[in-house]
């Protein structure tokens, strides 16, 4: 019988306790990367009296303390220890480890890696202060933790205890790693080279090359020297074949001592035989360039059409219109359920103070009313959880070109006209056409660029009058959603692209109605359909076109 997950995760937290000695005995460490990463002794210090009370002293009792799994945040070990009050403890909390170093260890200097603490620690062995990490370093949480042991501190074959007292001031709090070591200052500064691809497939299957691994994604690298090494050693040894990276966001694409780090990372990166991706943004999506694509050119900002739309029939109509500037406003006759577009009134000169007023002659009428504007609230851009910076337009060549002016000429520059020698591949994040809405929007909306006509035209050997309703209206509430030979219409803006709609030629819908059911039929589309993209009011069966 298969348990339920909890009950299965409980089994297994008991287990591990079951397997657990009730004291920490010392252990032997070996000479390698993680070899103080598994169980230690905690507690929490609520009073902050625990250097009072011995608890760094080598003869101090720990028999009573929990057992804790290190590395990871204390909150998230709380129910496999059976603490459950510890998922919401901020404040002090020590470490104790017990373990004994190799006899071959005698009169080295030793260095201690705690990777990241959360957020504050003081760390000692045998009783010696041998590092702290406290108040007054600006954002503690990110530096290493990298700590000299002087060999008079230490006893080879011998017990030893290491001590780590942490001062969490809110959220995660612990030894957060992700590498926890305790070498010889000179086996940690061993070159560690990963293996290549020009291996038999057997070696490289039982021994992934660097392009093989999983690459981390580091937007950051430290400014020194000794830090770079040490975080390329680090994720060497946790497996990892490379990184994604970039020069720091701070100060972005404009920072000297930045792009000195940068470079020299990328050089001693491939010295280790990392593999390298770029990132070539500044958070995302890709195309903003922390700012940098629009500065000076604020037409390069993304745009698109609003479209507002009526049925009447009769009587005086009043259509607000979106916001923007006024594009086009028009009129269909309806006659028997067909769109007329021979039929079509221009009714631009009706719109006014932001609204359409007009006097319907008898009949049915569909009646758009289209701005343009910029595209951001509501965007893709608008909810980044990095820069909330307005976007370049996509649709023009001209923005795109300015992007890459601006970032990966100038990667190109720093580092050497074949970025290809550095870098594998480049990670660009999350382009948009800003036409996905993160909340509903008061109007249907078309990206938009003054070039769309002309590249219609020239890649279709035909005029498209823009926004020509000439087609039968789409019913977004009784088909949730449709796809037009591949493209997907949302019912927020349904429509379809340039590259899967083919006027003149048949064209299948396959929608998806509210009760899933599914529905198909085919129907030609007219030559002279009026967008890049089709909105509401501009579909239609080849029976319905007059």
């Amino acid at each position: 019988m298969k348990l339920p997950v909890i009950l299965r995760s409980l089994l297994a937290a008991s287990a591990l306790a079951a397997l657990m000695p009730a004291y920490a005995a010392p252990g032997a460490i070996e000479s390698r990367w993680g070899n103080i990463e598994g169980p230690w002794r905690f507690r929490i210090d609520p009073e902050d009296s625990g250097e009072g009370a011995g608890f760094a002293r080598p003869d101090y009792d720990d028999s009573a303390w929990q057992l804790i799994e290190v590395p990871g945040p204390w909150e998230a070990r709380a129910d496999a220890m059976g603490a459950p009050s510890l998922s919401a403890y901020d404040g002090v909390a020590w470490y104790r480890l017990r373990l004994v170093i190799p006899p071959g260890w005698r009169d080295k200097a030793l260095e201690l890696g705690l990777g990241s603490v959360d957020d504050e620690d003081r760390a000692y062995f045998n009783g010696t202060r041998v590092g702290e990490t406290g108040p007054g370093v600006e954002r503690a949480v990110l530096k290493p933790r990298r700590y000299t042991i002087p060999a008079s501190c230490a006893r080879p074959g011998e017990e030893n205890v290491l001590a780590i007292r942490v001062n969490d001031a809110g959220g995660p709090g612990g030894i957060m790693g992700p590498l926890l070591y305790l070498l010889p200052e000179d086996e940690v500064d061993n070159i560690i080279r990963l293996p290549q691809s020009e291996r038999p497939l057997e070696q490289r299957f039982q021994d992934p090359p660097a392009d093989a691994r999983i690459l981390k994604i580091v937007h950051s690298l430290p400014d020194g020297p000794d830090e770079q090494d040490r975080l390329f050693l680090s994720l060497l040894s946790q497996g990892f074949g490379g990184m994604v990276t970039n020069v720091a966001f701070d100060d972005y694409m404009a920072n000297e001592t930045k792009w000195n780090a940068f470079i020299r990372g990328v050089d001693a990166a491939k010295t280790l035989g990392m593999s390298l991706w770029l990132y070539d943004e500044c958070g995302y999506p890709s195309g903003a360039a922390g700012g940098l694509t629009l500065r000076g050119h604020p037409e390069y900002e993304a745009r698109g059409l609003n479209i507002a739309d009526a049925r009447v029939e009769g009587g005086t109509l009043t259509l607000t219109a979106p916001p923007g500037t006024l594009f086009r406003a028009v009129a269909v006759p309806i006659r028997d359920g067909r769109a007329f577009r021979e039929g079509a009134i221009d009714l631009s000169s009706f719109v006014k103070d932001g609204a359409l007023v007009w006097e319907t002659p008898p009949g049915a009428w569909h009646v758009f009313v289209v701005t343009e504007d910029s595209l951001y609230d509501g965007t893709h851009a608008a909810v980044s959880l990095a820069y909330k910076l307005p976007y370049i337009n996509l649709v023009p060549p001209e923005p795109t070109a300015r992007f890459i002016e601006v970032t990966h000429a100038e990667y190109a520059r720093r580092l050497g006209p074949d970025l290809g020698r550095c870098f594998v591949a480049t990670f660009t994040d999350e382009p948009s056409l800003m036409s996905m809405f993160m909340k509903k929007q008061e109007h249907r909306v078309l990206p938009w660029g003054d070039n769309v006509a002309s590249e219609f035209h020239k890649r279709r050997g035909y005029a498209i009058p823009v926004c020509q309703p000439c087609l039968r209206t789409w019913d977004p509430k009784a088909n949730a959603s449709a796809t037009i030979t591949g493209a997907r219409l949302a019912n927020s803006s349904p429509r379809t692209s340039l590259a899967r709609f083919r006027p003149g030629a048949a064209n299948t819908i396959h929608s998806a109605g509210a009760t899933s059911s599914v529905r198909s039929r085919s129907w030609r589309a007219c030559p002279s359909m009026a967008t890049s993209s089709c909105a509401p009011g501009v579909l239609t069966r080849p029976a319905s076109i007059a």
